[in-house]
């Protein structure tokens, strides 16, 4: 089981590696871009000035924008993987459950979940936090399908805790089997809990 959630771990700090590396080429090849084409403009117009100084006040004006941007997806890209940390303390017993989830999801390479049932409890992970539901404190789940028409379809998993809604989570299919998954499995850590769907 160690062997396993070793193995997994590793795949998914390579896929994190790939988000990284993805986001820094955009970056580098906008800038280099920018620079391919006043270079272009500084030959054609035969400056005398040096070509450094010509560029470096537009292309750090440029870099900025784009950090402006890059920034917030690197942050998301660190927040999503936060499931790491909590894939290392699985035990023995949540490690075969874990396994159970991988085998029961279709993927053609790892994915990150979008929620994972441990020993402290139920995490659902989003793009800038992770939400923690302690053990018992789950009152109800939601599940909610919609179809978009030609837009698609979408399933919306509620989470209640208190009977107060607290977060969601969405999945591109209608009923997918992450949702099954956590249908059957959620009692593990919660006997008590309501499913409504919609």
């Amino acid at each position: 089981m160690e062997y396993f959630i070793k193995k997994e771990i590793a795949k998914l700090q390579k896929l994190r590696i790939m988000n990284v590396i993805f986001l820094l080429t955009v970056n580098f090849s906008i800038v280099g871009l920018f620079i391919y084409f006043f270079n272009e403009v500084y030959r054609q117009r035969n400056l005398k000035e040096n070509f450094i100084s010509y560029i470096l006040p537009t292309i750090s004006y440029i870099q900025l924008i784009l950090s402006l941007v890059i920034l917030p997806l690197f942050l998301i890209v660190y927040k999503r993987f936060g499931v790491l940390g909590e894939l290392k303390v699985l035990n023995k017993d949540f490690s075969l459950l874990y396994e159970d989830y991988t085998n029961s999801v279709d993927r053609l390479f790892t994915t990150l979940p979008q929620y994972l049932i441990s020993q402290k409890g139920l995490f659902v992970f989003k793009n800038f936090r992770k939400v923690f539901f302690p053990l018992q404190s789950i009152s109800k789940i939601i599940i909610k399908n919609v179809n978009l028409g030609r837009f698609g379809r979408k399933c919306h998993i509620r989470f209640y805790e208190n009977d107060v809604y607290k977060t969601q989570t969405t999945y591109s299919s209608i009923y997918p089997q992450e949702a099954d998954f956590l249908k059957k499995k959620i009692k593990i850590i919660n006997p008590s809990v309501i499913f409504e769907e919609i």
